[in-house]
């Protein structure tokens, strides 16, 4: 840290803003990503686009011989991000389109890559983890009942959520007292597990709204992966409509998929 740097302490939300304020360059399976703020037209609200290259083979015009040559597009998509500390706040939802690739994987390393940048303030650090539905979590369970033989937490230290309960509370003092960033746990049981407990649905509803992953498997091999279960929602327009939008209607667009 630079002796001249400002090392007052921020606000989450004002760490947030100032983070995503910059522009940056990340790679993720070798392909490089560009990641531009871009004014989301709300008081609140936080906008910016990544994008990344593709090159494909066209041809020139008749008169040019129709011979082959290579152009370069980009293609890219809108996120947002309320940065606001709410019940409801600091949650982020990102547009997907399979021409510019996996959204959660794009995340994660934009997100890794504004963590050891240097270019975002040092006092917090980023952590992406799925809003689910917990009733994709207990389907699962009752479709399987008295099959469930492990189930897998991976947890991060509260950041956003109020101290709610016994299990809220134990995850701040981790982040307070040991500087845990994460927590891993798991139970098992080969005779099946009883997951019909207070603790486990505690720790269920702290995951899926944002606070971790969860893995369950079976005796049968069925699997449960959170990170599967991301809400999304299907755009009520056509995928055409939607590509031919302009940045500030995407934009306007998903600013009420928030609401």
């Amino acid at each position: 840290m630079s002796l001249f740097e400002d090392r007052s302490e921020m606000s989450r939300e004002e760490w947030i803003r100032k983070a995503f304020a910059s522009s940056y360059v990340f790679a993720n399976r070798s392909i490089f990503y560009h990641y531009v703020p871009h004014p989301a037209d709300s008081p609140t609200l936080i906008s910016g686009r990544i994008g990344r290259s593709k090159t494909s083979v066209e041809s020139t015009p008749p008169e040019q011989g129709l011979a082959d040559v290579d152009r370069e597009a980009w293609h890219s998509i809108t996120l947002l991000i309320d940065p606001t500390e709410h019940g409801d706040g600091q949650k982020l939802i990102i547009e997907c389109d399979k021409a510019v690739g996996n959204p959660s994987a794009i995340l994660k390393g934009f997100c890794d890559e504004i963590n050891n940048s240097g270019q975002a303030p040092l006092n917090y650090s980023i952590h992406i983890a799925p809003i689910a539905d917990p009733e994709t979590f207990w389907g699962f369970v009752r479709e399987n009942e008295g099959d469930v033989t492990l189930v897998s937490f991976e947890l991060i230290a509260p950041n956003m959520f109020g101290v709610a309960s016994e299990f809220d509370a134990e995850m701040k003092a981790l982040q307070a007292y040991e500087g845990a960033e994460k927590a891993r746990f798991e139970i098992q049981s080969s005779n099946g597990l009883n997951l019909d407990t207070e603790r486990v649905q505690e720790t269920v509803a702290y995951s899926l709204r944002g606070g971790g992953e969860i893995v369950a498997k079976t005796r049968s091999k069925r699997v449960y992966r959170s990170k599967n279960k991301v809400r999304s929602t299907i755009s009520s327009v056509s995928k055409r409509e939607f590509k031919e939008m302009r940045i500030s209607q995407k934009i306007k667009y998903l600013i009420g998929l928030f609401r």
